[in-house]
């Protein structure tokens, strides 16, 4: 009868998954991600979406919030990439850069409003309307 092997088996990306962010390599991760989603504005360099710069670098997109927890030049950053992320997205939503109507429900998704929120403070959504506008 044989017996079956053991296998010693280590996951490809084990050591890229599990690894632990120092201060430093957060700062350059931050400043990795503000080059990636600022670079182009056109069609040729679709960078508008941060989870794909998080599964790029083997990152769940949770960690990205959690990164911002520990590190605050990572949360500036952060907030900054979000602000671009909105700005594209609004962009293409209005210039018809591409299918608007997905475009729509994404930025929806991103800024944290749809059909069931209704705006607690008036003034404030009318004010935050004029600023997209401007």
């Amino acid at each position: 009868m044989n017996k079956p092997k053991k296998i010693s088996y280590r996951p490809k990306w084990e050591l890229q998954i599990n690894h632990r962010y120092t201060g430093d390599e957060l700062k350059c991760l931050a400043d990795e991600m503000l080059d990636w989603i600022a670079s182009g504005t056109d069609a040729k360099n679709p960078n508008f979406w941060l989870n794909d710069f998080a599964a790029s670098k083997k990152l769940v997109p949770s960690q990205l919030t959690a990164f911002a927890s520990e590190d605050s030049y990572f949360a500036a950053i952060y907030q900054i990439c979000k602000l671009i992320q909105e700005s594209k997205l609004l962009k293409m939503a209005l210039y018809k850069e591409v299918n608007a109507t997905p475009a729509v429900f994404i930025l929806k998704s991103v800024i944290g409003t749809g059909d069931s929120d209704a705006p607690h403070d008036f003034d404030s959504a009318k004010k935050q309307i004029e600023e997209i506008f401007e």
